[in-house]
């Protein structure tokens, strides 16, 4: 049984694959939750197109 991970620990977690696609401001995301827009935005970033985030 594996031991649960809380947010913070999974947020300072590094990975050698992972790739920084681009950085949202505080407003900005604020502005994808309140037009839920949440899956979207992932979708959008798993195309790997920083110009379509």
């Amino acid at each position: 049984m594996s031991v649960e991970k809380s947010d913070e620990e999974v947020a300072g977690e590094v990975h050698e694959d992972a790739v920084l696609l681009a950085l949202l401001t505080p407003a900005e995301w604020r502005a994808v939750r309140w037009a839920d827009q949440r899956s979207q935005l992932l979708e959008v970033a798993r195309s790997g197109d920083v110009d379509q985030v």
